[in-house]
């Protein structure tokens, strides 16, 4: 926002006639505005830029703790699935053998039931010593999995910590939208005055316009600092994360 050729010619008359106190005045108020508006242009863009940044990475971030431990769990999986299919048979066998002494006991056959229960006897330690690796390999992934969702929600809860910074950056964002316009009126008024040659008046509008700029230059300051912290959360999370693995 700068004044046209005209106004801007119309405010140094204006500042010209009130003396050179005045017009000092005016010319410093006016300077110092110009100044404060290229400060909220650079913090827009920082802003920006370390937003956008801040946005990218926690979504990365949350995608990759989705994955914590992955690996060791498929691995854990493979090797339950694996060990179940390598005592499939026997176990079937067995199973199938006490069907068969059920069935031996209902016929009341004493040979065949003596000798399919010598059969199961002689399986037996086999079958516990099966159910016992398939009980371990269970309680492994049981275990790794428990451990896995304990490791996500540590994480996902420090992550959470973004959200009530995201709201301190959303307060701060009305506040300077709220400054911000009210400064249409001021400039206007300044246009004004100077083609009324009203110094005094110029000098008003120019000191609220400066008062307003720095504090939307002051509000967004504040927005990077608190991007800045969203960052460092990040960070953190992300070396917590590859701690884990």
């Amino acid at each position: 926002m700068e004044l046209s050729a005209t106004a801007k010619k119309a405010l140094d008359a204006t500042a010209h006639r009130a003396g050179p106190s005045t017009a000092n005045r005016i010319n410093t108020l006016y300077n110092d505005f110009l100044a404060s508006q290229k400060q909220e242009q650079n913090w827009d863009s920082r802003i920006k830029t370390l937003s956008s940044a801040n946005t990218k990475a926690e979504a990365a971030l949350r995608r990759d703790i989705r994955n914590v431990d992955a690996a060791k769990l498929q691995r854990l999986q493979l090797q339950l699935t694996q060990t179940k299919e390598r005592y499939k048979p026997l176990l079937d066998q067995y199973t199938a053998l006490n069907k068969q002494i059920k069935v031996a006991r209902k016929l009341k056959n004493k040979d065949l039931n003596a000798l399919l229960a010598m059969q199961a006897d002689m399986m037996k330690t086999a079958v516990q010593i099966a159910r016992q690796d398939i009980r371990t390999k269970e309680a492994a992934l049981r275990a790794a999995k428990t451990e896995a969702n304990k490791k996500i929600k540590a994480m996902r809860e420090e992550l959470n910590g973004i959200r009530p910074l995201d709201q301190q950056i959303k307060t701060l964002k009305q506040a300077a939208s709220a400054a911000n316009k009210q400064i249409p009126p001021s400039w206007k008024s300044l246009n004004q005055q100077a083609r009324k040659d009203d110094a005094s008046g110029a000098v008003a509008s120019l000191s609220t316009l400066l008062t307003l700029s720095r504090q939307i230059v002051g509000h967004k300051q504040e927005i990077h600092k608190l991007e800045g912290r969203i960052a460092d959360l990040i960070r953190s999370v992300r070396q917590r994360l590859a701690s884990n693995r």
